[in-house]
């Protein structure tokens, strides 16, 4: 019997268990399945076939099929946007091989299905979502332990699916129940490293697992932030984005963006993103870059959330 867990407003039914994720509703549809099985090392008609320094696995396209293989880890292969079959090395740790399969995997599945995931951490406020995004090292992660903490619901901490709906709504599905933070935002908050699980990339970075607060329903999507750091002694600052740079926003922060268009719908993804720019609010929010000064710049973002800025 597969296990079943809920993610971005699918249910996955997966031979493997996935700790990370909540459970799936009882009776709940199941979307898309994750499978343990061997599978060839080639795609049937390959489109083509490439090695990514990024990704560091060999990646094949195929007509609806994207497979990589990861040296010592597992190959994947993800179909239709409904299946991704698991074939994992011998000796390989359980984390290691979710790693993949909950990053690069499910992204490809969310690109397959014509979604649009972020790369963003999301908190609610009255009911509406704000999500931020920013470069590699720009603070979302401290920025989302920081609204844990002053007790907001939070949606996500590394990516969410956004859904433009056809009466001009956007919903925000949340993504996983967990916060990763470096060691030092660990320190700031006073937060024990001891029982949190260690990012596999990276060896002071830790998740903080917020199974017990933590939003599932979808909710709409009313603000995008991009963070910038600012110098340590510099006041926090928000100035607004127009539509047009919001949508490079979104496209540039798009999840694994660089795949839409070798698994996904180029066309409908940018449709995607201009009807979202057009919707919701966006604000570039420069920070003080200075973890002493963390209270202070919740403070302001807090009270500019609440506003009725646009």
């Amino acid at each position: 019997m597969p296990h079943q867990y809920h993610l971005f407003g699918l249910t996955i039914a997966s031979d493997l268990e996935l700790p990370e994720l909540l459970p799936a509703p009882s009776g709940a549809p199941v979307d898309a399945h994750v499978l343990l099985e061997p599978f060839s090392k080639q795609i049937d008609e390959s489109i083509r076939l490439t090695h990514s320094a990024f990704f560091h696995p060999n990646i094949q396209f195929g007509h609806g099929v994207f497979q990589m293989d990861v040296d010592g880890v597992a190959r994947y292969r993800v179909e239709g946007g409904s299946r991704i079959l698991v074939s994992p090395s011998v000796g390989v740790a359980d984390i290691d091989l979710r790693a993949y399969l909950l990053g690069t995997a499910v992204g490809v599945l969310l690109h397959q299905r014509r979604l649009l995931p972020l790369h963003v951490c999301a908190v609610a406020i009255d009911g509406q979502v704000h999500a931020f995004c920013g470069q590699s090292g720009a603070g979302k992660s401290t920025l989302a332990a920081a609204f844990h903490l002053h007790g907001y619901p939070m949606l996500s901490d590394d990516v969410g699916v956004v859904v433009p709906k056809p009466d001009g709504q956007v919903l925000f599905y949340p993504g996983f129940p967990r916060i990763k933070l470096w060691r030092d935002a660990l320190n700031h908050f006073d937060i024990d490293e001891k029982p949190l699980v260690r990012d596999v990339s990276r060896a002071d970075k830790f998740h903080l697992a917020l199974h017990g607060s933590f939003g599932i329903e979808p909710r709409p999507l009313r603000r995008l932030y991009e963070l910038e750091r600012g110098e340590a002694c510099s006041s926090p600052k928000v100035d607004p984005v127009s539509k047009p740079q919001a949508v490079g926003l979104l496209i540039e922060h798009t999840y694994r963006t660089e795949l839409v268009r070798d698994v996904g719908d180029a066309k409908n993804h940018l449709q995607q993103c201009v009807r979202v720019a057009q919707t919701i609010g966006c604000f570039r929010f420069t920070r003080p870059w200075d973890l002493g000064r963390e209270d202070e710049t919740f403070d302001f973002i807090a009270r500019h959330m609440k506003s009725e800025d646009v």
